[in-house]
């Protein structure tokens, strides 16, 4: 109960309000202290738009303890951190259900990365090094990414977009405790697709340079900070590669970096903050660009930004499908294993609204995914 209220981002007080219960009879129903009558908790079910069955379920054993990393403001309301928490809980009951029966591709990361285990000990070249490597590794050459979300799939990297009404995270990433397969969730709430681009690259720097950082680190701001700020520099050198990218600035002027953005798919922003640490322009330089842009009212709304598509993730929807199409799964046992409304299945695997709901169909496997043991 404590789950599904949380993930509806309500308190134990708006619930209450909701229902028109006390505040401490959700409190004894929470603690498992009292049980609702059946109307009541068909009540519950309705207000936290579950099915009643979601209540009777047995809850996941969960290491708290486990390392998440979130792309958030610094001001994100502790609801919000909550509601994500659970979602991100819900992503890793279906890539549980989904590595039981299907053979996923393999995260295909660098073997030697040669990163320090400590991340205060990482500096900004060993970041820059790692951002080469990675590429290397994917064949990516120095040129511009074509599609950034595409390339994460195709070695391993589990890419989700969520919508659940919160604003104060960009995204989260993860490594499931439960398989060796990592997850990278967007929030859909950025429908600019240069800076979701960049958030992508973000979290995919977490994988890349913090392997070993634990929970226990991430409770020090120091070290959260710093962490966050080398994720940054990551995505930055690894979609903007230095050499091949410094070829592309003929000039510095803002309206030529137009023509570089749509080369290279990151927001001028990003550019000017890569000139700056390439050491091309300056802090006061980089400042001034920085005013140029307000000037344009262009630090909220960039040029092309109007007409960019946010890139979309496959492989889980695809994933689910080949349960159904391949494995012997009807779509009702997708939803009894999970014990998850459709709607929230669909939203977590990307799947159409409505799929659930669809006559079931069967098509050819999808290519680069098995089912153990065909």
């Amino acid at each position: 109960m404590t789950q599904a209220r949380e993930a509806m981002g309500l308190s134990r007080t708006a619930l209450a309000d909701q229902l028109a219960l006390s505040k401490q009879a959700i409190s004894r129903y929470e603690r498992n202290e009292d049980n609702p009558t059946y109307p009541v908790l068909e009540e519950i079910a309705k207000t936290l738009h579950q099915n009643a069955e979601f209540f009777l379920r047995p809850l996941r054993t969960i290491d708290r303890q486990e390392n998440v990393f979130y792309r958030r403001l610094k001001k994100v309301k502790k609801a919000e951190l909550k509601k994500v928490a659970i979602w991100k809980e819900w992503y890793e009951e279906l890539i549980e259900l989904l590595s039981r029966h299907l053979e996923l591709p393999a995260l295909n990361l660098p073997p030697h990365l040669f990163v320090p285990h400590d991340p205060m000990q990482i500096d900004m070249a060993e970041i820059e090094q790692a951002a080469l490597l990675l590429r290397e590794h994917w064949n990516l050459g120095q040129r511009p990414i074509g599609n950034l979300v595409r390339q994460m799939e195709r070695n391993g990297l589990l890419v989700a977009r969520f919508n659940f009404d919160v604003a104060g995270v960009d995204g989260f990433s993860l490594r499931c405790a439960s398989a060796p397969i990592s997850l990278i969730a967007l929030n859909t709430v950025k429908s600019n697709a240069f800076r979701s681009r960049f958030d992508a690259a973000h979290e995919l720097g977490h994988h890349i340079l913090h392997q070993s950082v634990t929970w226990e680190m991430m409770q020090d701001p120091a070290i959260h900070e710093e962490v966050e700020r080398q994720a940054h520099r990551f995505a930055s050198a690894f979609l903007m590669p230095m050499d091949s990218f410094r070829d592309d600035l003929f000039t510095y002027k803002l309206e030529t970096l137009v023509a570089v953005k749509e080369r290279w798919n990151v927001s001028i922003s990003a550019i000017l903050y890569r000139m700056k640490d390439m050491g091309l322009i300056n802090d006061d330089e980089h400042k001034e660009m920085r005013k140029a842009m307000s000037g344009r009212r262009w630090i909220t709304e960039e040029p092309l930004d109007a007409e960019s598509v946010p890139e979309k993730p496959a492989l889980l929807a695809q994933a689910v499908e080949t349960l159904v199409d391949q494995a012997g799964f009807s779509k009702q046992d997708v939803i009894d294993d999970l014990n998850l409304r459709p709607t929230i299945v669909e939203q977590l695997a990307g799947l159409p609204f409505g799929y659930f709901e669809q006559p079931e169909r069967h098509s050819l496997p999808v290519t680069n995914l098995r089912i153990h043991g065909a």
